[in-house]
């Protein structure tokens, strides 16, 4: 298979056993103090292992702590739990006595839904400390320093008696995800009051999953997708193209990861546009990317994103099906470059109109769509028939809460144990047989080759969890509603939505001006760029195509004008006027002239209908008026394509009406009347004086006398 560039041209162009828990608790060994090292950066050492106000201390917290081991990720009675991590001082000002204590919570996660406490309301789940599990981390950790800690304990379902030496025992008696943390205090033990929480960490823990005779069937989706990178003009824009195809790059890594993993591919074309943009630029780890990936795809499961993700749900109903429609058939055409099957499937970005746009890609012959599991009301399976405005569509359901645990992929241990703790309460639901789960991460995902590597290492790696293809988890799809939209919450949730609408306009007041469909698909490409979702994380990239698309067709739109004469003059009530139409496009395009005159009382103006201009030719039309009063009255002209969208500013011309009418005309027949006989009356006076004859009455006799005849 070979990938051909499809549009970079020009713009023309658990619910567990709750039981009672016990913990016995052995004061343990003295542990070795950490060291403090000096940190230049502090933000980072936590920033994936979220830090909260401890139970008493203030409500900032004053110490990251990352947790860096939690080993073993899922125990079994008997076994070492150690937790290491590091403390970090966030403060201007030294921390005395520092200690890392151990917390956890005596009652489990009743549901995989609650696992969101820890995030959102941790006090909720966060349990108690055992105040005997400790371990001293440093005398002194002065302002933006690090100290390592390490906390150790038994686990048991019954603790035996306690030993000298021997590390503290936790007693869990049933199955099932508990909180576990860390506390870390500081202060002067010795004054009143002055030790305090510096804050908390939670994480979380299966127990006794050796116990489960089920395992569930998990199918990852892995997008290829990102920002538009190719201009309107066709030319790449400012990427760093080491960041994307390089040898550390996030589509590197995209491709790298998976190896063997039954992975389905979901590509968006426009980024394979993008790395072919990238290769046409000399860069060989571009074309060794697209290789790599025409090898991967003859083999693989490829579902193909519509071109360039539009935000559909952003934009107002009647554009929605017309981006639907131009986005699938752009990808219907790359997908004639992948193997057979190869389909294209809906990936909504926004849930707040997702009806509509289902409707709009169900419109334009998709018939599969991407959903969250959030934003279905009802369902028993990964797959499920949803409205999509008067027709249905299949929904591949994704799980929202065991792809949440992907956003923390760049923390080896908060993301594995989160990713530990859906899929054991999955097999631990009561239910005879889990449903099949379906994960992904997010579209535009950009990790580094560790973080997609650690995902794929958890999917394949976990013993209940046996990972599948999409295609064989079955496509049997049961009914399901959409989950109910907060009305009061805004579609146009896109900070680039209203700038790509207006480009939207202009482009198709240029498509309804041209006489004939132009060529090519480069204003469809361009179209659903500018509407791509991928903008929502790199706004102003968006702002600047949209705005630069926007000129262009500004540009062509402004070779089309009107020419009329300042004045004008009917030399009569009902006349006609030159007014000249000129097309510098190449393309032939269809017109008409909208004209409104400022007196209609005194004179009135026929609009010029629909009229054809050639590729570079002027068009002479010919504008009728009619006046009842002679004067002057401006009129103004406005060139429209054949829908009446005005083309380019509006001019103007003053129109002088003579207003002669017939009365006019027979006071000029008789003035022409009185004029000649004037001119006759002195020819005949002029002839007396000079004696000529001017009748035959007056003729001279033959038998006049001669001097008579000669007077």
């Amino acid at each position: 298979m070979r990938i051909q560039r499809t549009g970079s041209g020009r713009l023309l162009v658990v619910a567990g056993s709750v039981g009672v828990l016990a913990a016995t608790m052995v004061p343990p060994a003295a542990a070795e103090p950490g060291t403090a090292t000096a940190l230049a950066s502090v933000g980072s050492m936590y920033a994936e292992s979220p830090t909260i106000p401890g139970p008493a201390g203030p409500d900032v917290p004053s110490v990251g702590i990352d947790i860096t081991t939690f080993e073993p990720a899922a125990p079994e009675p008997g076994d070492l739990l150690v937790i290491e991590g590091t403390v970090t001082n966030v403060t201007d000002a030294p921390l005395l006595n520092v200690q890392a204590l151990l917390r956890h919570n005596l009652n489990p996660i009743s549901s995989r839904a609650d696992l969101g406490l820890v995030d959102t309301d941790p006090r909720l789940v966060w349990g108690s400390r055992p105040g005997h599990v400790f371990a001293e981390v440093t005398p002194s950790l002065p302002a933006g320093a690090a100290a390592d800690f390490r906390l150790e304990v038994q686990l048991e379902t019954a603790c035996p008696p306690a030993v000298p030496g021997a590390p503290p025992c936790v007693q869990i008696q049933h199955p099932g995800v508990y909180v576990f943390g860390v506390d870390i205090r500081e202060g002067n033990p010795n004054v009143p009051g002055a030790r305090v929480d510096a804050g908390t960490t939670l994480s979380l823990l299966p127990w006794l999953m050796g116990t489960a005779e089920r395992s569930v069937e998990v199918a990852m989706l892995w997008p290829v997708s990102g920002s538009p990178a190719v201009r309107p003009d066709g030319t790449l824009g400012d990427i760093d193209a080491d960041a994307i195809v390089g040898p550390g790059g996030w589509l590197s890594a995209l491709l790298d990861a998976p190896g063997d993993a039954p992975v389905t591919w979901v590509v968006n074309p426009d980024l394979l546009d993008t790395v072919g943009a990238i290769a046409d630029s000399d860069e060989s780890s571009a074309e060794n990317w697209l290789t790599t990936f025409e090898s991967t795809a003859d083999d693989a499961a490829i579902w193909l994103l519509p071109f360039a993700v539009p935000d559909v749900a952003a934009f107002d109903t009647s554009e929605q099906a017309r981006l639907a429609g131009t986005a699938v058939r752009l990808s219907t055409i790359a997908a004639q470059e992948f193997p057979t099957g190869t389909r294209t499937v809906a990936w909504p970005a926004s849930t707040t109109a997702l009806e509509s746009e289902l409707a709009a890609y169900r419109a334009a012959g998709v018939t599969t769509a991407v959903v969250p599991s959030d934003a279905v009301a009802t369902r028993s399976g990964p797959w499920v028939d949803l409205p999509a405005g008067d027709s249905r569509i299949s929904g591949l359901v994704v799980d929202t809460t065991l792809s949440s645990t992907i956003a923390l992929a760049d923390d080896d241990v908060a993301m594995r144990q989160r990713w530990l703790a859906a899929t054991a309460l999955a097999v631990l639901e009561p239910d005879a047989d889990p449903a099949p789960l379906v994960v992904s991460p997010p579209l535009g995902w950009q990790p580094s080759y560790q973080a997609a590597s650690r995902l794929i290492e958890v999917w394949t790696s976990v013993p209940w969890v046996e990972p599948v293809a999409v295609d064989q988890i079955g496509s049997q799809r049961t009914p399901g509603t959409l989950a109910p939209v907060d009305t009061s919450a805004s579609g146009q949730d896109s900070p680039t939505a209203d700038a790509a609408a207006e480009l939207l306009a202009r482009v198709g007041q240029y498509e309804t001006l041209l006489a004939e469909p132009a060529d090519g698909d480069d204003f469809s490409t361009a179209m659903v760029r500018a509407a791509s979702a991928g903008w929502r994380a790199d706004p102003d990239s968006g702002r600047a195509f949209i705005a630069a698309a926007t000129r262009e067709v500004g540009d062509l739109l402004s070779q089309v004008s009107v020419q009329v004469a300042s004045t004008v003059t009917l030399s009569s009530n009902t006349g006609a006027f030159p007014v000249n139409v000129v097309n510098h496009l190449d393309f032939p395009v269809t017109v008409r002239l909208e004209l409104e005159s400022a007196n209609p009382q005194r004179m009135a103006v026929e609009p010029v209908t629909a009229q054809r201009v050639e590729a570079g030719e002027t068009e002479i039309l010919r504008v009728t008026a009619e006046a009842v009063a002679n004067g002057k009255v401006r009129v103004d002209l406005q060139l429209a394509t054949v829908d009446g969208t005005p083309l380019g500013r509006a001019t103007h011309t003053v129109v002088n009406a003579t207003d002669y009418g017939v009365i006019g005309w027979f006071l000029i027949v008789g003035a022409g009347l009185l004029f000649v006989a004037g001119l006759a009356l002195r020819t005949v006076r002029g002839k007396r004086r000079n004696g000529t004859p001017d009748s035959k009455g007056t003729q001279p006799s033959d038998h006049a006398p001669l001097e008579r005849a000669s007077r």
